[in-house]
């Protein structure tokens, strides 16, 4: 698949059940060209030509639309969110969303705040701060929604998550072929932490690189 252009993006989306308006597509190709230029200079993503960005990275990351979201203004962590990846994209999607991105790198944070200038994303707050130490201060208890992407195995991020989720929050993740593994290897007292069912959307689109499980965590 080689994607260049808002159409292509929009397209490829649409294969999948998620449909982008005119305005999206050109933003979300707009956000990973100027992911393509800062890539040349700092390493983001290890994705180095726009058709990649848009398949491996944007395509891959509105997958988290096939789970619902719940009907109301939600506050979102995306936890260690580099370049912005999904949370960003949540963003633009969803106005109404409010979305926290904590990353530790000052350049990851710094190419955030150019893209959300770009994108005129004003919901959204950008901080450099590890999630332990957001989780201990103002942020305990505080989102109904913790992202996590190409972030940690899931006995690392589940405890994470729930210091920062609401009861009865949720976390998605996406996750790969080494999911049964990740979960066999979450320590009952973390598992305790959520409730017993585990969603999973396995997704793969076609004629693409793009494949993957989005897994759903509820917190007790």
């Amino acid at each position: 698949m080689t994607l260049t252009s808002p159409a292509d993006l929009s397209h490829a989306a649409a294969s999948m059940g998620v449909r982008l308006s005119e305005e999206e597509s050109e933003r979300l190709v707009a956000f990973a060209e100027l992911l393509l230029h800062w890539n040349q200079r700092i390493n983001l993503t290890a994705s180095h030509s726009l058709s990649d960005i848009l398949e491996r990275q944007v395509l891959d990351c509105l997958m988290i639309e096939l789970l619902p979201w719940p009907e109301a203004a939600l506050h979102i962590v995306d936890i260690g969110s580099g370049a912005g990846l999904p949370g960003l994209i949540v963003a633009l999607r969803h106005p109404r969303f409010h979305v926290t991105s904590l990353e530790r790198t000052g350049k990851k944070i710094s190419f955030q705040q150019e893209a959300a200038r770009l994108l005129g994303l004003t919901q959204v707050s950008l901080l450099r701060e590890d999630a332990r130490d957001h989780a201990a201060g103002g942020g305990s208890g505080r989102y109904d929604i913790a992202l996590a992407r190409a972030f940690a195995d899931l006995a690392t991020t589940l405890p994470l998550a729930a210091g920062l989720l609401k009861p009865g929050g949720l976390l998605r993740t996406f996750k790969g072929g080494k999911l049964p593994e990740e979960l066999a290897n979450i320590p009952g007292s973390v598992r305790a932490l959520y409730s017993g069912e585990v969603e999973q959307r396995p997704y793969r689109v076609p004629d693409s690189r793009v494949a993957g499980i989005l897994v759903q965590f509820q917190r007790r």
